[in-house]
């Protein structure tokens, strides 16, 4: 019946290993920690040391970095054509997908030689990466209905089609809960083992969506085409979103912040802040929508194609990280759960923490032009193309829990240029016709 079935498997691993040898004289806690001999002066580096061999080589151990990633995909889709339409024959494609992705699993470490008088290193260190994965499983349908066509068309509508499609989508995003394990083997007890100090509050992220596609083109004459279209995005958090790490070492491990303002204490102090992340992050989604006209004249100016499509594109629920401290102090208490710790006696904010979160909607509409001309020649085949990108607008929340502002002609504060434009000539020549 004219119909086809495809199907693909694309299965990927990348691996990557490096062994070098290192010594460590930095400090006395960490792979190798050779440190305390410099502090007793069992080495001294001060003295001529071509005279004086310090038979650096004794203290190198090897390290070793190893990460291991895989990419699973297969897809299965099927083509054809239905019922008879006096336009033509609608054709209908059904699809499904199974994408999985895996990264990275890995490990580093190594073993380094005693510190004198010790017969083991008990700073000798393996951690190991239990890694991540993302699925997707998704199933689409598309139709394209010719209602006027060569078959039946009429005065002033030469061609009539309108395309629908909808996609369906899980994504399973699984985050790394327990960070890494470290296993000190020379460190009682043999061997000592511990975690990370950073666990994600996240282990697993579900999300769902379904969404439309609706175009339409209509073509009155043989060199003038009108075409319109409107569709809905998906755009699941990725994983260095939805893993970042909360630490749990508390205000001992974190960092100092620039000094900022406080409007509810009415003063002006620094804090501390640490990276942490959202268990409640959502996805991005948007609605697009794109008309335009495509003349390709006779005459005169064959062999033109001119194209000019108008375009707007709404964005909800952005993701940004939010960790600007000024920022989420003068929210006071309209910033995000857990984004802000004050001090229960001085009510002065004791801890930032910085993460990603949803912090509003956007959107930018504009216009692209292009012209296309190619001619054949004895000389060989001319070709000239120009592009051209005009934005109207560009309206992003500056802030979690702001309206959207004017970006526009602002490209270093995250914005874009009004306008933008290339051009290419080419010539291809024909030897043969030029008699080389």
């Amino acid at each position: 019946g004219e119909w086809r079935l495809a199907g693909d498997v694309n299965y990927s691993v990348s691996k990557q290993k490096v062994n070098y040898g290192r010594a460590n004289f930095f400090n006395n806690t960490t792979v190798g920690g050779y440190a305390p001999m410099l502090w007793r002066g069992d080495i001294n580096p001060f003295v001529d040391t071509i005279a004086n061999p310090i038979g650096w080589d004794r203290y190198y151990g090897e390290w070793t970095g190893y990460n291991y990633n895989t990419m699973l995909n297969y897809n299965v889709r099927a083509s054809g054509p239905l019922f008879k339409l006096p336009g033509g024959r609608p054709v209908l494609t059904l699809g499904t997908e199974v994408y999985t992705e895996r990264l990275p699993q890995a490990y580093v470490g190594g073993d380094f030689p005693p510190v004198p008088p010790a017969t083991a290193n008990p700073t000798n260190q393996h951690s190991y990466f239990i890694g991540q994965r993302i699925s997707t499983y998704a199933g689409h349908a598309e139709i394209s209905v010719p209602i006027i066509s060569g078959q039946n068309e009429k005065t002033f509508i030469r061609a009539l089609e309108l395309q629908a499609a909808v996609r369906s989508e899980r994504f399973d995003v699984y985050t790394n809960p327990d960070g890494r394990v470290n296993i000190f083997p020379d460190s009682p007890p043999f061997p000592r083992i511990t975690r990370s100090a950073t666990e994600s509050r996240q282990d697993i992220a579900k999300l769902t969506a379904t969404k439309p596609t609706f175009g339409l083109k209509y073509q009155p004459l043989r060199e003038l085409t009108f075409r319109a279209s409107y569709a809905e995005a998906f755009l699941p958090p990725t994983f260095s979103q939805l893993t970042q790490r909360i630490n749990t070492g508390g205000l001992a491990a974190a960092n100092p912040t620039a000094i900022f303002f406080d409007p509810v204490t009415q003063t002006s102090y620094s804090s501390l802040s640490v990276a942490g992340n959202n268990p409640a992050l959502g996805p991005e989604t948007s609605k697009n929508w794109s008309y335009g006209v495509i003349w390709e004249p006779d005459g005169f100016l064959k062999d033109f194609r001119f194209n000019l499509e108008y375009w707007r594109i709404e964005k909800m629920d952005l993701i940004r990280n939010v960790n600007n401290v000024q920022q989420l102090a003068n929210m006071g208490e309209r910033a995000p759960d857990g984004s802000v710790t004050r001090n229960a006696t001085t009510n002065q904010i004791e801890l930032f923490t910085f993460a990603f979160y949803n912090v509003g909607d956007g959107m930018t509409d504009g216009w692209d032009a292009s012209i296309d001309y190619r001619k054949a020649t004895r000389l060989g085949v001319f070709a000239v193309r120009a592009r051209t990108t005009i934005t109207d607008h560009l309206k992003l929340p500056p802030a979690i829990g702001f309206p959207a502002i004017e970006y526009l002609e602002y490209p270093n504060s995250g914005g874009v240029n009004r306008a933008k434009a290339n051009g290419t000539v080419m010539h291809e020549a024909c030897c043969r016709c030029m008699n080389l």
